[in-house]
């Protein structure tokens, strides 16, 4: 067969995923950047694998040929390897240093395996057009996929906040990949090992898509959506919620003598500052102007009082935002079973 219709599947699959996110107007421009790269990445892999395709349907097999045939094969495992590493790249500047060592060894390990692989048959090798394995190819791709689920975590974990849905969604990406990798090891099967790549890039971006529209932009937690949408989930459950509005102090002021800019910096590391400070108890959001609302259903009022007492005891912000003041008033209520808060 000398054109491979699951390769041009799996590319409109990586172009529909560009048009959304060239659509996307919440998702930052450094984020579109990498995403972007990394599927271009993947439509080079799927050219790369047609050609091969091609070259194995036309031409006489010879060893010369083989030899063709083994390098794009290489390719193709080294750019899967630059795929990987495009998340770990955009968070490198915020993990930290002994993290990012190990990770850097991970990615060159996966990256030098499949150039070394063109002269020396570590983990494959071609003869008569077919593709043979070796014993060590079934681990390189355990150890890919290994790497690929922890790194991708790390991206999301230090990047977004997460919910049941997201965590489902990048958990469905992650086991498409691992029945292309079964389809390798099980069946040599590389076409559906391709498209899996192909179909667990749309998921990650629709991940990515769905993450953006459930943060507020400004402090980077939950909005209104996800705090109604946590009000009604819970509703009618034998819990005792306890929720705390906060309200910021001189938001109007700072916007009107600094500009907005400022007005955003100071949103950004109250939000920030008081989710780290609550972390253990509940969930903080930004409903909507300069309120904001605490849900607890793990600490009653009196566990909340003392740390609610303590962070408003606080002259400045998180210094890593800026150089802001704390400064809020704040009120709780608290319900039980189908009471109202």
């Amino acid at each position: 067969m000398l054109i491979l219709f699951e390769d041009i599947i799996s590319f409109v699959l990586v172009v529909f995923a560009w048009f959304r996110l060239g659509d996307n107007m919440n998702i930052d421009r450094t984020t579109k950047r990498f995403f972007v790269g990394a599927g271009v990445l993947i439509a080079v892999m799927l050219i790369l694998d047609q050609i091969w395709q091609v070259i194995f349907t036309v031409c006489t097999i010879t060893a010369p040929v083989d030899r063709i045939l083994n390098t794009i094969t290489c390719i193709i495992y080294f750019l899967l390897t630059a795929v990987i590493s495009v998340a770990p790249l955009q968070q490198m500047r915020k993990i930290s240093c002994v993290r990012g060592i190990v990770n850097v060894i991970m990615l060159l390990f996966l990256a030098v395996i499949p150039i070394v692989n063109i002269w020396k048959p570590l983990i494959f090798y071609h003869s008569g057009g077919y593709m043979y394995y070796t014993k060590s190819f079934t681990w390189y791709l355990i150890i890919e996929y290994v790497i690929y689920v922890v790194m991708i975590r790390q991206y999301y974990s230090q990047n977004y906040l997460f919910d049941r849905s997201d965590r489902f969604m990048l958990l469905f990406a992650q086991g498409i990949v691992g029945l292309g990798a079964i389809a390798q090891i099980v069946y040599g099967d590389l076409a559906a090992s391709w498209n899996c790549v192909s179909i667990c890039y749309l998921f990650m971006y629709l991940a990515l898509e769905q993450m953006y529209a459930k943060t507020d932009p400004v402090t980077k937690l939950h909005n209104r959506e996800v705090y109604v949408k946590a009000l009604r989930k819970n509703a009618g459950k034998k819990k005792t919620l306890t929720a705390v509005m906060f309200d910021l102090n001189h938001l109007k002021l700072v916007n009107d003598r600094y500009g907005h800019d400022a007005g955003d910096a100071y949103l950004l590391a109250f939000g920030q500052t008081s989710r780290k400070a609550l972390s253990g108890f509940g969930e903080i959001f930004r409903i909507g102007g300069d309120e904001f609302c605490l849900l607890s259903w793990k600490a009653g009022p009196e566990e909340l009082l003392p740390v609610l007492r303590e962070l408003q005891c606080r002259e400045k912000c998180d210094p890593r935002y800026g150089d802001h003041p704390m400064d809020f008033a704040w009120c709780r209520r608290s319900a039980s079973g189908r009471g109202r808060v």
